[in-house]
C-alpha cells in the first residue's frame, strides 16, 4: 500500500522519474564502458611517440610484482635461478606496459590542453563517498589508500575520467 491515497498523477511522475534514472544509468554505462575506453584506445593507437625506457620498465616491474604475488615459492625460485626465463616473463608485460605509459602521457597532455585538474581534496572526497557507500569508515579507507601509495593512481584515473568526459561532451554538443 505504498502509494495508497496518492493520485495517479504522482504515480505517473514516479514512473517518469524512474524512466529518466534508468536512461541516465544506461547512458553512464555506455559512456564509461564503451565510449571512454574507445576514445582512449583511439588516442593510444593514433599517437605514436618514443616512450622513456625507464618508465616502461617501472610499469613492467609493477606487473611482474603483481604476477609474483600469485606465484608459488617454487616458481619464484625458478625465476631467480633462470635469468632467461625471468626476461621472457618480463617481455610478456611489455606491450601492456607501453600502452599504459602511452595512455598516461596522452591523458596528461590532454588534461593540460583541456585545463583539467583534480586536486587532493577531490580525491579525498571521492574515496570518502565510496567508502560511505560501502559502509566503511571513510577516514580509514583514505589512510589505507594513502599508505599503500594508491592516491596518485586514483587521482590519475579521475583526471582520465574528466578529460574523456569533457572531450566526449564537446563532441556530442558539436554533433
Amino acid at each position: 500500500k505504498l502509494l495508497a491515497g496518492q493520485d495517479d498523477k504522482s504515480l505517473e511522475n514516479l514512473k517518469a522519474q524512474i524512466k529518466i534514472q534508468l536512461e541516465n544509468e544506461a547512458l553512464a554505462k555506455l559512456y564509461n564502458e564503451e565510449l571512454k575506453p574507445t576514445l582512449l584506445e583511439t588516442f593510444v593507437t593514433k599517437f605514436s611517440f618514443d616512450l622513456p625506457e625507464f618508465v616502461v620498465d617501472q610499469e613492467i616491474d609493477v606487473s611482474l610484482n603483481k604476477k609474483a604475488s600469485m606465484m608459488s615459492e617454487d616458481e619464484i625460485k625458478e625465476l631467480r635461478e633462470n635469468a632467461d626465463k625471468l626476461e621472457a616473463l618480463r617481455e610478456t608485460f611489455r606491450e601492456d606496459a607501453e600502452r599504459s605509459v602511452r595512455a598516461t602521457f596522452i591523458i596528461d597532455a590532454l588534461a593540460t590542453a583541456e585545463n583539467v585538474r583534480v586536486d587532493e581534496n577531490e580525491v579525498m572526497q571521492t574515496i570518502y563517498y565510496e567508502a560511505m557507500q560501502m559502509g566503511q569508515d571513510p577516514r580509514l579507507a583514505y589512510d589505507k589508500y594513502k599508505n599503500a601509495g594508491y592516491l596518485p593512481a586514483i587521482q590519475m584515473s579521475m583526471v582520465e575520467d574528466k578529460v574523456l568526459t569533457q572531450i566526449l561532451n564537446s563532441k556530442i554538443k558539436e554533433a
